[in-house]
């Protein structure tokens, strides 16, 4: 696990350290920016790998410092508001952390990350939960959580390099904590159904706000928002290697989208321009149902016996489904193709990730193996029905709804609301 998120922090911060050589060649504060970056660098590593509170610590203490400078870089009236704004975030997400690991430290009697997980589960009840919910806090502001989102869309003013390290690497801190810490985690199911419940929330506004953003950064960020929350899902899930393996590629898939974030708006024009609207749904099922049997068949899983992790399964159904429907939507191709270009997609992508994901889970050992419980399934039932009715036509053309997500998604509610 800390050789998969070494790997994650080195290659998307390396690239963006590159990237900024060139970037930043005629900024004044060039040198200033690749110092603070490549600190950050270390601090996102020592997050990932240390073994001691007191270094996680001191990074995230790094992190809320320089985060904010390199987001303020070019020091005009809104970066500097952006970064102070951020700062004041950050800091807070310090404290909560350094109190609740302060709590467990004080009763465990050691600052040594893995003796705090050894003997949690002896500890007071009491001294259990109010630690754990202020280090789950912290976990969610750091990883942009809702309600704790508006710190990261007021980062968009940032540097582009800045922006791809700090979505693909940065972000994901608090998600790779909570996934160090899952031995205490999975031994209590009520943190485990709340990180799941505010998971699917998170998942479903980041999308519904990404939908109504005008420019594609703050579309990205929005879709930061979004995957954080699907990740939040599947630690809540007790799926710990599949949040690792979404970290991962979400990591470098993030990183090139900001960091060819031109390319992406002229990809983004001609795919639109390609499209035919459809209301036929016959390809999204087609994908959804593929990708699901195949799932199944390549996972081993039973529909009999159902564990919590059957619902991971759902959501790659639902995601390769809704590919599926792109691909039928695309002109100049004919039925057939259509259809052998859009099954070879889905079995190529359902098999390297069930591949992967049954690799790592040999050598991870650190899913919880949790149950499919009734709560699961009413909560992931209620995610499924409100990201349905989003996609109803008179929701869609919804004035109100667009204003309320535009003001949502905006940096700064007070100040650069929409009317």
């Amino acid at each position: 696990m800390s050789g998969l998120f070494t790997f994650l922090i080195i290659g998307v911060g390396s690239t963006a350290f590159i990237f900024s050589k060139n970037y930043m060649v005629f900024h004044k504060a060039r040198n200033k920016f690749l110092l603070q970056l490549g600190t950050l660098l270390l601090a996102a590593l020592c997050i990932a790998v240390g073994d001691n509170v007191v270094f996680i610590l001191v990074s995230w203490i790094i992190i809320a410092l320089l985060l904010p400078s390199l987001i303020g870089s070019d020091r005009d009236r809104q970066s500097l508001q952006a970064e102070k704004y951020i700062r004041g975030y950050l800091l807070s997400g310090t404290i909560i952390l350094s109190i609740g690991f302060t709590v467990l430290g004080l009763f465990v009697g050691s600052s040594n990350l893995g003796e705090i997980i050894r003997v949690a589960p002896t500890l007071p009840d009491t001294v259990i939960t109010s630690s754990m919910i202020l280090i789950i806090s912290a976990c969610m502001l750091q990883s942009s959580i809702f309600p704790f989102h508006k710190w990261l869309l007021s980062s968009m003013c940032a540097p582009t390099p800045a922006s791809a390290f700090m979505h693909a690497g940065l972000v994901s801190s608090g998600g790779i904590l909570l996934i160090r810490l899952h031995p205490i985690l999975s031994e209590r199911i009520d943190f485990s159904l709340i990180l799941f419940s505010i998971g699917c929330l998170n998942a479903y506004l980041g999308n519904l706000w990404m939908k109504a953003r005008p420019d594609i950064k703050s579309s990205l960020g929005c879709s930061t928002i979004s995957q954080m929350g699907f990740m939040l899902m599947q630690i809540g899930l007790g799926c710990y290697t599949s949040a690792v393996l979404h970290i991962v590629f979400h990591g470098f898939y993030k990183s090139y989208h900001f960091l060819a974030s031109p390319s992406v708006v002229n990809l983004k024009r001609r795919t639109m321009a390609e499209e035919k609207p459809t209301r036929e749904h016959s390809w999204f099922f087609l994908g959804l149902t593929l990708t699901f049997l195949m799932y199944l068949l390549m996972s081993d899983k039973s529909l009999i016996h159902p564990d919590a992790s059957l619902l991971i399964g759902i959501l790659l159904s639902l995601l390769l489904g809704s590919s599926a429907q792109k691909i039928g939507r695309l002109q100049g191709l004919s039925l057939p193709t259509k259809a052998m270009f859009s099954i070879i997609v889905i079995v190529c992508l359902t098999a390297l990730y069930t591949s992967v994901l049954s690799a790592l889970k040999e050598h991870l050992y650190i899913d919880a193996d949790m149950p499919l419980m009734t709560s699961h399934v009413i909560i992931f039932g209620l995610f499924l029905m409100a990201c349905y009715l989003s996609t109803l036509k008179f929701v869609k053309n919804s004035s109100r709804l667009h204003l309320l997500c535009l003001n949502a998604g905006s940096p700064n509610l007070s100040a650069n609301s929409y009317k």
